[in-house]
């Protein structure tokens, strides 16, 4: 994950209740070698009135909180103008209860009896790589009178089709008039490698490679080409040994 510090605000009963959401995020945090910050808040009316404050609300990635009463409390915080992620606790297993929840956009709806620590982080990680996700840059593509704003994160590969590129990204593709050349010399330093003359490929989509090939998360098999083998092999390594996590905090 390329994200240094998260910001979370924690609202899911009395003080005791938050400090234990406090500690399940700070561990989480700790494990992950991401910097965490807390704001604590003992009832959801006094964090809506914090979150209509605009600088605050900002710079607040994820906000925490349980369901109260008729399961509003998303709602009412969706009012203040907070985009970011809300990860809804309860022990409700209302359907309408839910229903209302995600009408507020919620990440995740953690169900408080099933509500381990692997649990707890599985969600706390996904959130935070939304977070990244979101943050992370873009590419502008357009053809047609179509245009595509892509975050890099998504994109699996670019490959050339029929004298067009085609980008595969998520579960869809776009073709648009380029070169993989200038494609490479624009992404170059933002972890994309040509593998072969046909195909430039995100470094962090790989699930494997060997010195002859390439398999990426999608099940793509990619061979290197002959002139882009050596190049491609030490780009990988390079950038993977540099995203990878530091061990200071095991030591």
């Amino acid at each position: 994950m390329h994200i240094t510090k998260v910001y979370v605000a924690v609202c899911v009963g009395d003080d005791a209740d938050n400090a234990e959401i406090v500690r399940r995020c700070r561990a989480v945090g700790e494990q992950n070698n991401i910097e965490i910050g807390f704001q604590s808040y003992g009832s959801p009316s006094e964090m809506a009135e914090e979150l209509r404050r605009e600088s605050y609300r900002d710079s607040l990635h994820i906000l925490v909180t349980e369901t109260a009463g008729e399961a509003n409390t998303a709602i009412e915080i969706r009012k203040t103008g907070f985009s970011g992620i809300i990860i809804e606790m309860s022990d409700t297993q209302s359907v309408g209860d839910i229903e209302k929840v995600f009408d507020a956009e919620v990440f995740n709806f953690v169900v408080r009896r099933k509500n381990s620590d692997s649990r707890f982080e599985e969600v706390l990680l996904k959130a935070i790589w939304e977070i990244t996700k979101r943050q992370q840059k873009h590419i502008i593509l357009t053809f047609g009178g179509d245009t595509r704003k892509i975050p890099l994160g998504d994109i699996v590969m670019f490959e050339t089709e029929n004298r067009m590129i085609k980008v595969t990204y998520g579960q869809e593709s776009f073709l648009f008039r380029s070169t993989l050349d200038s494609l490479e010399e624009r992404l170059g330093t933002e972890g994309f490698c040509r593998v072969q003359r046909s195909f430039l490929i995100s470094i962090d989509r790989i699930r494997a490679y060997t010195k002859s090939a390439v398999t990426l998360d999608n099940g793509a098999q990619l061979p290197f080409g002959r002139l882009n083998k050596q190049t491609a092999l030490a780009q990988i390594e390079n950038w993977l040994t540099a995203s990878a996590p530091s061990q200071e905090a095991d030591k």
